[in-house]
């Protein structure tokens, strides 16, 4: 064989073998799944081809009665899928995962549309705030689109809602130390409403309860609930043309805070806390 026919076919046999190569299979990596308030499970087996929710969770609940499904990345960002069933068809909430860490989006051709990377857990909402279900949504005209509050009705009579009291304690921290703020101290300040779902149920401005406490300044901040989960607040956060940092009290007694961004003319959830344990200024 001529030296040229041999580096021809060597060329052949290195493509083939190239065609011929197999993907990575899939292997476990941890990952905090949940349906509404229940942990489901603390790993899934994910490869760099898209798998389904549905698939990856044995026994979910049927994805058309999913109001919203929700990824949030390591530094608690949270994404949100509405109504995935009826918006997203054909184009399902799955998972992949590549050198360790999980990213989310939408399935199409074994490939992820609209990725969120570096996901550390993932809500499934089949229930609102108040508990109703999707056909109960649907049942009183409000079609299940979303999570939380987004039946977009008031939940609660206002006597329902208790008023905050000196026993409900944030604490914070900064340069000069730490203290706390109490709940008696929000009951002056100004009330807003949430910008989409549930738009009224009065709740307060994070920005207003910042400065009642001292922290009016403050370029940077992280946020804590009671379980440890944390937020990031810095720069267009702060900016209340476009985005609107939301604390409430549900009928519990217990602060929730969501952070709303706005893209375009439409506003979307980008941040949850399920409660607001700790204000940290930081450096």
């Amino acid at each position: 064989m001529s030296p040229r026919a041999a580096l021809l076919a060597l060329a052949v046999l290195v493509c083939g073998c190239k065609r011929e190569a197999k993907p990575a299979p899939a292997a476990a990596v941890p990952i905090a799944l949940f349906v509404d308030d229940r942990q489901v499970a603390t790993s899934a087996s994910l490869s760099a081809t898209a798998r389904p929710l549905v698939e990856v969770v044995p026994g979910l609940p049927d994805p058309a009665s999913w109001l919203a499904v929700i990824a949030i990345d390591a530094d608690g960002k949270a994404t949100t899928v509405l109504a995935p069933a009826k918006d997203h068809a054909g184009t399902p909430p799955a998972l992949t995962a590549a050198d360790g860490q999980v990213r989310f989006g939408l399935a199409k051709g074994g490939q992820l549309e609209n990725v969120v990377g570096r996901v550390a857990k993932v809500i499934i909402k089949t229930k609102d705030d108040r508990g109703a279900i999707a056909a109960e949504l649907a049942a009183q005209g409000h079609g299940g689109h979303g999570g939380g509050d987004s039946a977009g009705n008031r939940h609660d009579g206002e006597g329902e809602r208790p008023a905050p009291t000196a026993d409900l304690v944030i604490a914070i921290k900064s340069a000069t130390g730490e203290s706390t703020f109490t709940g008696d101290k929000l009951v002056p300040l100004p009330t807003i409403t949430a910008p989409t779902g549930d738009t009224q149920t009065p709740g307060w401005s994070l920005l207003d309860i910042m400065a009642a406490a001292g922290l009016g300044d403050a370029k940077a901040v992280s946020l804590l609930d009671s379980e440890g989960a944390g937020l990031r607040l810095e720069g267009a956060d702060f900016d209340r043309a476009a985005t609107i940092l939301y604390v409430k009290m549900n009928r519990g007694g217990q602060l929730r805070f969501r952070r709303y961004s706005k893209r375009g003319e439409a506003w979307e959830m980008t941040g949850e806390l399920r409660g607001l344990a700790k204000i940290s200024v930081v450096d």
